[in-house]
């Protein structure tokens, strides 16, 4: 499903390899590397609808300041690796509103305490939360105020809506 948000930028799930899966990433205007990924799919099993989100390291993204232009990823990766990265929300609940349907709200184990991003793979996704057992065209999540070391990012409502698109699967990837 395609997030819209006025806030963030858009990637694929696996930002090396093409793909169908867009996800939001959402990041502290002074630490562009850490993110806040969320990323809507129909689950796998063909259950339902799925919200996942997730916390990682990136510094390849497109938010890289003119400063840190020149420098290779590694050497970023120094500088910044003594920096505990952590994430800490208002509420450990998001809201989901789905058209026509009550709001609910769904308890994000990320969300539940300050977590500590430890990896710098932002492949990788905690399980998803089931929102809808059927198909749905689209829905809405409210976050609460998120903050990574302290410093807000900036958090607006994502509107999720499922693409029409057809994608050939690359292999390799």
């Amino acid at each position: 499903m395609r997030p819209i948000s006025d806030v963030g930028f858009t990637s694929t799930v696996n930002p090396s390899c093409p793909g169908v899966g867009e996800v939001l990433n959402l990041t502290a205007e002074n630490q562009w590397w850490a993110r806040v990924r969320v990323y809507a799919t129909e689950a796998y099993s063909d259950q339902g609808v799925e919200l996942r989100i997730h916390a990682g390291l990136d510094y390849k993204g497109p938010l890289r300041p003119q400063k840190y232009a020149g420098k290779k990823i590694r050497e970023l990766i120094e500088e910044t690796k003594n920096i505990k990265h952590t994430v800490e929300a208002s509420s450990p609940y998001v809201t989901v509103q789905i058209p026509n349907k009550i709001d609910q709200e769904y308890l994000i184990p990320l969300f539940s305490q300050p977590y500590v991003i430890e990896d710098y793979e932002i492949g990788r996704w905690d399980s998803g939360i089931l929102i809808s057992e059927g198909t749905i065209n689209n829905f809405t999540v409210l976050l609460p105020e998120i903050r990574i070391n302290g410093e807000k990012v900036r958090v607006s409502s994502i509107l999720f809506r499922k693409s029409e698109e057809k994608y050939a699967w690359v292999l390799n990837c």
